[in-house]
């Protein structure tokens, strides 16, 4: 069996075949992508448990979670059902993992860790486990790994203001595992919520960003309108303190920057407002601008004119403003 970052003695998990008391246990993934999806098998007894799910809807979901049994052959986990992928079995900076084949492979070309491609084993925990009992993903990576993540971090969230940047690496929950350092801080957040605070987030928000996904859900977050529910959340906006962060939103919407800023910024608008759907034709640009959100989701069926791109960059200075006057309107009701 292969060894990364630890030394393992050959025969603890290999076993010819058969399943291996060595292996036993729950894996599960990390933290930080605990609100997109989570997936959660335990081996127990040459058995297994198996949990998933995620925030992508389909229309043949399974009743979890799915059972049966699982061999072992060299550091090759295979499991007798359909829905269950085979799994690689490896020490990882001397934590016990399962890798998925695309996931190893990415790792010994790269020498990177991404987090949906692992589940990491934790102790003491049966079944799926909750928010304060999955690892967090740096368990798994060395000091040199943790060394070069932190510098291309930086490159990541260059640009961006000292008070965004904060509260939306507060997201990460790096040392905090129960989220109660976040929690305080969407708190003093939520006493900054400017135009200028708010833009920053949705000027990180366009399709080319690498922190894109971070600022949309910080963003929804300060609403209390996202997918994150932490054990004590921040009480909802409400009355003059929820007009108040509208207003802000619909002037910080100047700085989105192509259409995937624009409409999450739309999205989070309706759903906060309660208004729930928009349906506006621009003119000037021959764009058509049609979103239904709901408490846990959305529809578009937005129109884009042949002369433009799908990204709406071009247009952006014309469908901003339009976008604006239709939410004053609304907030004026």
């Amino acid at each position: 069996m292969r060894t990364i970052a630890a030394l393992l003695p050959l025969g603890l998990f290999a076993c010819g075949g058969k399943s291996s008391p060595a292996v036993d246990g729950t894996y599960t993934l990390c933290q930080e992508v605990l609100e997109h999806s989570g997936e959660t098998l335990e081996l127990k007894g040459g058995r297994f448990r198996y949990w998933f799910y995620s925030d992508v809807a389909t229309t043949n979901a399974a009743s979890y979670p799915l059972t049966g049994s699982y061999t072992l052959t060299g550091d090759v986990l295979t499991f007798d059902h359909s829905r269950v992928d085979s799994r690689t079995i490896e020490l990882v900076n001397g934590v016990p993992v399962l890798w998925r084949k695309d996931g190893l492979d990415h790792w010994k070309k790269n020498g990177r860790i991404r987090p949906y491609d692992v589940l990491i084993r934790v102790e003491g925990v049966s079944g799926d486990p909750d928010f304060e009992h999955r690892p967090a993903i740096d368990r798994i990576k060395s000091a040199e790994v943790r060394e070069r993540d932190l510098k291309a971090r930086e490159e990541r969230w260059a640009g961006m203001g000292p008070g965004c940047r904060a509260l939306t690496e507060a997201r990460t929950f790096d040392g905090d595992p129960n989220g109660d350092g976040y929690r305080q801080a969407l708190f003093r957040a939520r006493e900054n919520m400017s135009p200028n605070f708010l833009g920053d987030l949705i000027g990180k928000m366009h399709a080319d960003s690498p922190v894109s996904l971070e600022c949309k859900r910080t963003l929804q977050d300060l609403f209390g309108a996202g997918p994150l529910r932490l054990p004590s959340d921040p009480p909802p906006l409400k009355g003059a303190q929820l007009k108040k962060a509208l207003e802000g939103l619909t002037e910080a919407l100047s700085m989105a920057k192509d259409r995937s800023a624009l409409e999450d910024t739309l999205i989070l608008f309706l759903r906060v407002s309660a208004v729930w759907k928009i349906d506006l034709a621009v003119p000037e640009t021959g764009h058509r601008i049609w979103l239904v959100a709901s408490s846990n989701g959305f529809e578009s069926d937005s129109k884009t004119p042949a002369d433009d791109d799908y990204k709406w960059t071009r247009s952006m200075p014309k469908l901003i403003p339009a976008c604006q006057k239709w939410m004053r309107e609304q907030l004026a009701k």
